[in-house]
């Protein structure tokens, strides 16, 4: 019991570990594809933390009603994995996948336009065509 205390406190502090890099991806790289990719790993971090936080233990059964025994009720009860996480973690998935999705397109265009994904350059692309239109 002890190995499988030891296995899920790794897997909570691979997960921390995990969201951190996809927050130091977003704030400090500069290219919007990396930071596409580590949104997109922050997102993903979050959607197994969620499912992680919701589920019970070892021996976990999912809650289906088979019988009208209460010692069947009371064991489902004290080992069933809460339903509501998995279905957030559904829709945060499909939400994800628009929004991923969206950035791409953006970012596609942005390098139709500018040539570049680097947000730096993009903004040095900016103030450039800003004092040669005289604004």
């Amino acid at each position: 019991m002890d190995m499988i205390k030891l296995c899920l406190n790794l897997l909570a502090i691979s997960i921390i570990t995990n969201i951190l890099l996809a927050v130091y991806g977003v704030v400090k790289r500069p290219s919007m594809i990396k930071k596409i990719i580590a949104l997109d790993m922050l997102n993903n971090s979050i959607c197994i933390l969620v499912t992680y936080i919701g589920y019970i233990g070892i021996g976990s059964v999912p809650p289906v009603y088979m019988s009208h025994d209460d010692k069947t009720l009371e064991l489902l009860i004290l080992r069933a994995v809460d339903p509501l996480p998995q279905a957030l973690i559904v829709t945060a998935i499909v939400i994800n996948l628009s929004i991923t999705l969206f950035l791409c397109v953006l970012t596609l265009q942005i390098y139709r336009v500018a040539k570049t994904t680097n947000i730096h350059s993009i903004l040095r692309q900016r103030e450039l065509l800003e004092e040669l239109s005289g604004g």
